[in-house]
């Protein structure tokens, strides 16, 4: 497909004409904008990207220049999903520049869907897993830095124990005691509380 029926197809799905188009790209010159349409001028760089900014698409998209790699990953992603999903009903029948088409259990045949609608969707669900995955790694770095600070704890409580045993001066002794005590009374309720968060998290990631 050559730039101008590109342009064309995609202002047209945009709901604009060509005069409220080109006012909206800053184009004084109806014509000047037309001739972009009947294909007897191009855009330089700097318009092409405006004109990419207005119809909220790529560059790439716009002069026509999606990789095939894009759409074979496209297509893996979608016959993977209709695998995983058990739709054994809908089946992928190809993939143009717009649209992706299916077939409906050899009854339906080439049921369209905006591709842009499809590409949207799947990168949703990307973000969401996304985030997700963040959540987790959130929770575990958590975890770890919890299960140190107990090792932590008891570290110091060990090394209290032994200021104490070492200590003949009665008065830093009260005081080595009374820290220690804290000390303890610190991990035993952290431990409790890390005790009654952590076998649910641990248990969902098994």
């Amino acid at each position: 497909m050559e730039f101008k029926d590109i342009l064309k197809s995609y202002r047209l799905k945009s709901g604009m004409t060509k005069a409220e188009f080109s006012r909206k790209l800053g184009i004084d010159s109806y014509s000047t904008y037309n001739n972009y349409e009947v294909g007897s001028s191009e855009p330089k760089i700097d318009m092409l990207i405006k004109i990419a900014d207005l119809l909220n698409i790529s560059l790439d998209d716009l002069v026509g220049r999606t990789p095939t790699s894009e759409d074979e990953q496209l297509e893996k992603i979608i016959n993977e999903g209709l695998k995983n999903g058990n739709c054994t009903l809908l089946k992928l029948s190809k993939i143009d520049s717009d649209s992706v088409f299916f077939d409906f259990d050899n009854i339906i045949k080439d049921f369209e869907l905006e591709k842009k609608f499809i590409i949207d969707n799947l990168n949703k669900i990307k973000f969401a897993l996304q985030e997700k995955e963040k959540l987790f790694q959130s929770r575990f770095f958590k975890f770890i830095q919890d299960t140190a600070f107990i090792s932590l704890s008891k570290e110091q409580i060990n090394a209290f124990q032994k200021l104490i045993d070492n200590t003949t001066d009665i008065k830093i002794k009260e005081q080595l005691k009374d820290d220690l005590y804290k000390q303890i009374v610190l991990t035993k309720t952290f431990e409790e509380q890390y005790n009654k968060d952590y076998p649910d998290y641990l248990q969902e990631n098994k």
